[in-house]
């Protein structure tokens, strides 16, 4: 009896973590580098869920005047799958408060989310567009890493 029971123990354990560990990308998705190169904002140390990267470009929720902006890949001509998805690596504070942070694709605004202490969210833009956050780490401030 204690083997059936380990063994119900060991397989629901193993299930719910691949289960949890599951990407949310599908074969429809092109993946493409969605940082490729900065432009203009400012340099920041901080720790990543990639051990060793540390370099990023920082925008604080203080003035509402901080930004950055940088290029992503290119989109090649003639994709097979149905979406090209960029993926880039994030960090999004969570202190106290909620900030409202936009994003504008090639100049125009796009998205607009907040800095609201949420793991995961998504937003849908015009045109199909949709930007999504999902965290694998949250760090000892609370700040949730994806």
């Amino acid at each position: 009896m204690k083997r059936i029971f380990l063994f119900v123990v060991l397989y629901l354990g193993i299930s719910s973590f691949i289960v949890n560990s599951q990407s949310f990308f599908t074969p429809d998705d092109h993946m493409l580098n969605g940082f490729a190169r900065k432009i203009s904002g400012l340099d920041f140390e901080y720790h990543s869920c990639i051990p060793g990267l540390r370099e990023s470009i920082l925008v604080r929720a203080t003035s509402g005047k901080d930004m950055m902006e940088w290029e992503t890949s290119v989109v090649p001509q003639h994709i097979t799958e149905k979406y090209a998805t960029f993926v880039w690596i994030a960090a999004l504070g969570s202190g106290a408060g909620s900030a409202r942070m936009d994003l504008a694709v090639n100049e125009r605004q796009s998205f607009s989310f907040y800095t609201d202490a949420r793991a995961a969210w998504d937003e849908t833009g015009e045109d199909g567009a949709s930007l999504s956050f999902r965290s694998v780490m949250t760090d000892q401030h609370g700040d949730h890493h994806g």
